[in-house]
């Protein structure tokens, strides 16, 4: 028994001892396995600088440990051509400089060439959809000081450029003249690898390690400049940096100034100005924050990688030979406009894009026109020797933002997105506006902070609705005086529906028998109407049933029996004057002599509609409008003939009446008083 038990024990002993062995050889690193990133760079006679970069920035010990990593090290020949401004010694290089050299160089992801511009989402990736143009880098601007602010910035991005890019956004077959109209002293493709990074060429490809991969470039790359950077420290861009710091705002960061233990407060530049809008959150004046990075940042901190913007910078004679047209300092909202209008969103424009047949940027690549430009971290930035004017300074909205005594009624037109729809540069427009005197004496005063319209000292609302804001009253009021032609006969409709008579030779305005006389008429410079200074306000016009019950109670009468309640937007109603409405005779018969149906006549109400709608046609017929002059059907198909001061049908010659004629109503309906009863065919 002793002998087995010893036996058994050195069975288990021999067991534990191989089974450990076998675990030993399991976990022994392969021979086939490569060093970690710094490892292998330190062995590679190609980058024994860049090596030295890495240990004195600290990052030696950070990529000899774990991590996940794509590096784009610039070989020793790009370090000897930088280095050589630093007396040819590495040691000399400023550290913040040689610190953004290495951590611009370093991205997050080991990735392979097929994964350089793949469309990445939260780490996904997806080979089949390149959109991907710019990696997320290790760098970050330190915090700096401006305007007694602590600033805090973000993660730059490096761009990176491949044929699988070039094909998806529809440049197949143009990669080498689309890059290097980029990076014109920049060789496409010469390491033969079909990409880019930056303005430098691959030397090496997907070099392995236990960390990642590195890649080796002809280049040291910088950090590049944003769109905001680039524009600041360029005198060629001192104009145009000037109008965008109107818009310049620091935003305090609680949750940045207490995660990094600050003892200042830190706080977020932005130029996108954002500005209060009544009872609902702030929007921006800019479309896009130009000093902004990770952009769509809301959607996805990827999104940068596929996201750019594009800014036209004029030159700083064009620009401030646009400034002199003002009377005074320009407006946040003109200014808006302008900076917009040089300003593409979400993707850069390459020259083949902007040039194709059809697009509106056509003309900005005439090499007399684009005098430079610079790839920056969030897009890129054209220097122009031109001024793209927007539509709002060639139409009807040019006196308003040119002229500081409209800012008032600029801020209105603003405020109920009225500018940009009075300046399409195809219709016609005729713009009643009123000066800040003229609004201060209607009491109407308004608080840019807040953005709120007052009148007579309370917010101006309509009081019946307890949700309205102040925008409804503003948009009531400028709607009724904005006009759109072109004119029909002296008419043109306002935007609240109303038809009124303007004539320009005498400088007068009609509406609702009132006339109205403006003391200043601008044409607008693209020919797209005029803008009328104001002397007083245009009327509110009646209700055209409210009218007819007032002046002509037969016709109105007769409307309703009919069963006819309102008159509709662009109809003409020819008005039968009362003398001719004679009840319970012919052709009313079927009346009673009050003017009730008589319903012992058989299709009593049928036949009154039928004379009715002899009198109403379903558009607008105003007698000085000889372009609708002619052969016109009625409601009720019968065909009568216009001819401005008379009307032919059947019964012969029917006159209208000189006076009481093209009378406009709210609704849009045109009424003119006859001298007959239209008789039906």
């Amino acid at each position: 028994m002793y002998r087995l038990k010893l036996l058994l024990l050195l069975f288990l002993i021999l067991s534990v001892s191989c089974t450990n062995k076998e675990k030993e050889e399991l976990f022994e690193r392969p021979d086939w396995l490569k060093g970690t990133l710094y490892e292998q760079l330190k062995n590679d006679p190609n980058h024994q600088i860049y090596t030295d970069a890495l240990e004195l920035t600290g990052y030696a010990n950070k990529l000899e440990r774990t991590g996940s990593y794509t590096l784009f090290a610039p070989t020793d020949d790009a370090f000897t051509t930088f280095l050589a401004s630093y007396g040819g010694n590495i040691e000399n290089v400023p550290e913040d400089i040689l610190k953004g050299i290495v951590e611009y160089s370093i991205v997050n992801f080991p990735l392979t060439r097929d994964l350089l511009t793949a469309y990445s989402e939260w780490g996904y990736w997806n080979k089949t959809v390149h959109k991907s143009f710019k990696k997320k880098t290790y760098y970050i601007r330190p915090n700096y000081l401006e305007d007694d602010k602590m600033v805090i910035n973000q993660w730059k991005y490096l761009p990176i450029y491949t044929s699988e890019y070039f094909n998806t956004i529809g440049i197949a077959g143009n990669e080498a003249v689309t890059y290097q109209f980029l990076f014109p002293e920049t060789q496409w493709d010469k390491g033969g690898f079909s990409s880019n990074v930056y303005d430098a060429n691959f030397i090496t490809i997907e070099n392995p390690a236990e960390n990642g991969l590195y890649y080796g470039i002809d280049k040291v790359i910088l950090p590049l400049n944003n769109i905001a950077q680039q524009l600041e420290t360029d005198s060629r861009s001192s104009s145009m940096i000037s109008l965008l710091s109107r818009f310049k705002e620091f935003i305090y960061s609680e949750s940045a100034t207490v995660s990094a233990a600050s003892p200042d407060k830190l706080y977020i530049k932005t130029y996108s100005g954002s500005r209060a809008v009544e009872l609902s959150a702030p929007v921006s004046d800019i479309d896009v924050d130009i000093n902004e990075e990770n952009i769509n940042s809301s959607y996805s901190e990827q999104a940068a990688m596929y996201a750019a913007h594009t800014i036209f910078s004029p030159s700083n004679a064009k620009l401030e030979l646009h400034l002199a047209k003002y009377d005074g300092q320009p407006s946040r909202p003109a200014l808006r406009h302008l900076i917009n209008n040089h300003i593409i969103k979400n993707s850069i424009q390459y020259p083949l894009h902007l040039t194709k047949p059809g697009s509106p940027h056509k003309y900005l690549f005439d090499q007399g026109l684009v005098l430079d430009k610079e790839v920056v971290s969030n897009g890129l930035v054209y220097y122009i020797d031109d001024l793209l004017e927007p539509n709002v300074f060639k139409g009807v909205t040019a006196p308003i933002l040119f002229k500081s005594k409209f800012s008032k009624f600029m801020f209105a037109l603003e405020k109920i997105d009225q500018t940009l729809q009075l300046s399409d540069g195809v219709s016609e427009y005729y713009l009643c506006a009123f000066d800040n005197a003229k609004l201060t004496s209607m009491g109407i005063e308004y608080d840019e902070s807040t953005d709120t319209f007052t009148k007579n000292g309370i917010r101006w609302a309509v009081t019946t609705n307890t949700k309205a804001t102040s925008k409804d009253s503003v948009r009531t009021f400028i709607e009724r005086h904005i006009a759109k032609g072109p004119l029909r006969g002296g008419f043109a409709k306002t935007l609240a529906g109303e038809f009124l008579e303007i004539d320009l030779n005498n400088n007068l305005l009609k509406s609702e028998g009132v006339t109205i006389t403006f003391s200043e008429k601008s044409a607008a410079e693209n020919g797209t109407g005029y803008t009328f200074t104001m002397n007083n306000k245009l009327p509110i016009q009646k209700d055209n049933m409210l009218y007819l019950q007032s002046n002509y109670a037969k016709f109105y009468n007769i409307l309703i029996r009919a069963g006819i309640t309102t008159l509709y937007d662009e109809y003409t109603a020819f008005i039968i004057p009362d003398s001719k409405i004679i009840y319970g005779t012919a052709p009313f018969d079927m009346l009673n002599t009050n003017g009730t149906i008589n319903t012992s006549v058989p299709n009593a109400q049928i036949r009154l509609l039928e004379i009715v709608n002899n009198h109403v046609v379903t558009q607008t017929l105003f007698t000085g409008d000889a372009t609708v002059y002619g052969a016109v059907k009625t409601k009720s198909g019968k065909t009568i003939t216009f001819n401005g001061n008379t009307i032919n049908d059947s019964a012969g010659t029917v006159n209208i009446d000189p006076i009481k004629r093209n009378i406009s109503k709210r609704t849009g309906v045109v009424l003119h008083l006859i001298d007959k009863i239209l008789i039906p065919n």
